[in-house]
């Protein structure tokens, strides 16, 4: 399970350890979050694999939160060294075996509804 702390305000959580999560779409959110600054669940559910540019370093991410700001509906990141890992492990777990992926398939397929569902029964909703 990864490791769980709060800021000042108490209302956020941030994890620190990506690499205890259970599956390859945890330790991928988690790292998401935490070493590449997405929103969660906005941006991270958003992310398709069509935005991610391996070759380049680099992924696009489309954000709801600022699209109606001129020039602010998306921003381009680099895949981090410390995100490389998380990208290339759900990579080759969402492939066919061939090596391809459908461009249109969501990076994470996890609901943002298991995503409270799983906080929420690990003791980490938002009152606390």
């Amino acid at each position: 399970m990864a490791t769980v702390t709060r800021d000042k305000k108490g209302a956020r959580v941030w994890f620190k350890d990506a690499a205890g999560a259970q599956d390859v779409e945890w330790r991928l959110i988690i790292a998401l979050g935490r070493h590449g600054g997405l929103r969660v669940p906005s941006e991270i559910f958003a992310l398709k694999w069509s935005a991610v540019d391996f070759e380049r370093g680099r992924f696009t991410i489309r954000s709801p939160k600022t699209e109606h700001f001129v020039g602010k509906s998306f921003r381009v990141c680099p895949i981090f060294p410390e995100l490389r890992p998380y990208f290339e492990e759900a990579f080759v777990a969402s492939s066919d075996g061939t090596g391809r992926i459908d461009g249109n398939r969501p990076v994470v397929q996890i609901t943002p509804k298991r995503c409270r569902t799983r906080r929420d029964r690990a003791g980490q909703n938002r009152t606390q």
